[in-house]
């Protein structure tokens, strides 16, 4: 039952995502403005928006052409994708065996002011970012998850201007930084408990459709189970991402071990807020629970608009 559903959320997703309504990812900000008033059922003026108000707001979708999620009767919270948002479906190979799997990741990230004095002082420099991911067992009778990864972060960006996107286009090499504190577990006890703090330092250049990343990090604690958790994920990652008609993304955790994640996306339909999505997993750590277990993994399935 759980599978002919997964199943059919698939196919629903490709739907809509062709179709490109609802939650379209305009370049025309009047539309997303339009879109704003109808929900609010008021002129914009009048909304209780949370951050952005007026002009505000209007610039903010110039600049980002991204879409303000809204919920009917309530007001705008201003949450952007941060890492990817997937779902995906594929089979994997670890200690000699194949096994069928779906794996899930919802990831997301809020500025850490408001419309008072905070925004003066914070500038749209503090973020505070969360992460959810599961490895899901869905052909296994039950369908258990396999474990549920938690990662929360407080992080400062050097950007004045933006840091939710990148403008491809400004002309030459553009550069930001990000310093952070970082906790990820997979919020269990006992012999099964992973989990590991950081202190990280992120650099990012790109140039047009070209972005490179270089991430380092200090581990300054780790769960009594997983004290050599760096021999296997790494002290630093690096990532290289391509985006034009079609979004191509490479990812290395660099140590003794690591691994590789390469990922591939293409827009489902024109105005598409979900792209079709492809995922290949080579080296250690896919999960805390098996971070020392070695495992490759294809998978298939759709993104939300990144």
């Amino acid at each position: 039952m759980i599978r002919t559903i997964l199943i059919l959320i698939l196919l629903f997703g490709s739907t809509v995502a062709a179709s490109g309504n609802h939650y379209s990812e305009s370049t025309d900000s009047a539309t997303s403005l339009e879109h704003i008033r109808n929900v609010c059922g008021v002129e914009l003026s009048r909304c209780e928006l949370s951050v952005y108000r007026g002009d505000e707001l209007e610039t903010r979708l110039n600049s980002e052409k991204q879409t303000v999620v809204l919920l009917p009767g309530s007001k705008v919270d201003y949450f952007v994708p941060y890492k990817q948002n997937y779902i995906a479906l594929g089979a994997r190979n670890d200690n000699s065996t194949i096994d069928r799997d779906g794996k899930i990741q919802v990831s997301m990230k809020h500025t850490l002011y408001d419309d008072g004095q905070a925004k003066k002082l914070f500038k749209e420099k503090f973020y505070m970012g969360y992460s959810f991911k599961t490895v899901w067992r869905v052909w296994e009778p039950s369908s258990p998850f396999e474990d549920h990864n938690f990662d929360l972060e407080l992080f400062y960006c050097s950007d004045d201007a933006n840091c939710d996107s990148l403008n491809q286009q400004l002309a030459g090499f553009q550069h930001r930084y990000y310093v952070g504190l970082e906790h990820e577990s997979n919020g269990r006890d006992g012999t099964d408990s992973r989990s590991w703090n950081r202190g990280y330092f992120r650099w990012l250049t790109w140039q047009g459709r070209h972005a490179y990343s270089a991430k380092l990090w200090y581990v300054g604690q780790h769960g009594k189970n997983n004290e050599d958790i760096e021999d296997y994920l790494g002290y630093s990652q690096l990532q290289y991402d391509y985006r034009g008609d079609h979004i191509i993304s490479a990812m290395a955790n660099v140590g003794p071990r690591g691994n590789v994640l390469l990922d591939w996306a293409k827009k489902s339909g024109k105005t598409a807020t979900l792209h079709y999505y492809a995922q290949l997993f080579g080296g250690y750590g896919e999960s805390l629970l098996y971070y020392n277990e070695k495992r490759y993994a294809f998978r298939i399935g759709i993104r939300l608009y990144q």
